[in-house]
């Protein structure tokens, strides 16, 4: 795990959140190689792939009232769960959270370069990043400062054999 990268992409979220939905956040939990499950609930996920000196994928999850809720106080008017207006939002709060962790990441010039966001939204999903070596997860969790919204920022990072 290269602990540069998860300062990154912790500080990132958190400048994110803070300035663009007004929302301080913690980290509340930073697992390592953990199984990417599926999710039993209904869930929107945000995905950016990536390809460079590092190579994988970043993958934004919250349920879909969440994703409505965050989406509404970044465009500053109501969203409706599962709507574009909120899927744009959440694939743009992802765009600035990589392109804010490329800014901080100071182990490469340029370390990676970035897709467009992808969303997809549904039950029991699993995300899975076709590589053609070994991969590492790092899940980092976050949590609404007076508040009990919870998302999660997944880091799907190929490494070589």
């Amino acid at each position: 795990m290269d602990k540069n990268l998860v300062r990154a992409i912790a500080l990132s979220t958190q400048s994110v959140f803070r300035d663009l939905v007004g929302w301080e956040m913690r980290v509340d939990g930073i697992t390592v190689n953990g199984s990417p499950t599926g999710n039993e609930s209904t869930e929107l996920n945000a995905i950016i792939s990536f390809s460079g000196a590092l190579s994988g994928a970043f993958v934004l999850h919250c349920s879909e009232p969440l994703s409505a809720a965050i989406a509404s106080e970044v465009l500053g008017a109501e969203c409706e769960a599962g709507s574009a207006d909120t899927k744009d939002a959440i694939g743009e709060l992802l765009n600035m959270i990589v392109g804010s962790t490329k800014n901080h990441y100071q182990s490469q010039s340029d370390p990676f370069k970035i897709s467009v966001p992808t969303i997809v939204t549904g039950n029991d999903l699993t995300v899975h990043v076709k590589v053609d070596s070994d991969y590492e997860v790092v899940s980092l969790g976050f949590q609404h400062v007076g508040g009990a919204e919870h998302i999660g920022l997944k880091l799907m990072l190929t490494t070589s054999k």
